[in-house]
């Protein structure tokens, strides 16, 4: 089973950027051998209050990180209305 607690540390981890922070998570938690994506992806295709969204293919060992714009999650942290 993918260990879903290493790939949200990658989502809330202010240092992780792109492609680097992605295959940096992999290695640590061992899923050489998993294809995992993660795309930045605008507010309407995530569910209401949500910043992330993590989809998992296990069958096919594939992983998909949707994550919110970080402009738009420095705005909802900072209360600002959603743009």
């Amino acid at each position: 089973m993918l260990p879903l607690f290493g790939l949200l540390v990658l989502i809330s981890n202010p240092f992780s950027h792109g492609e680097n922070a992605v295959r940096f998570w992999q290695h640590r938690l061992g899923l050489e051998q998993w294809r995992i994506l993660a795309i930045v992806v605008p507010i309407h295709e995530l569910h209401a209050n949500t910043v992330g969204r993590i989809d998992v293919f296990p069958e096919n060992k594939t992983a998909v990180i949707r994550i919110l714009r970080e402009e738009v999650r420095v705005q909802i942290a900072d209360g600002a209305p959603d743009s």
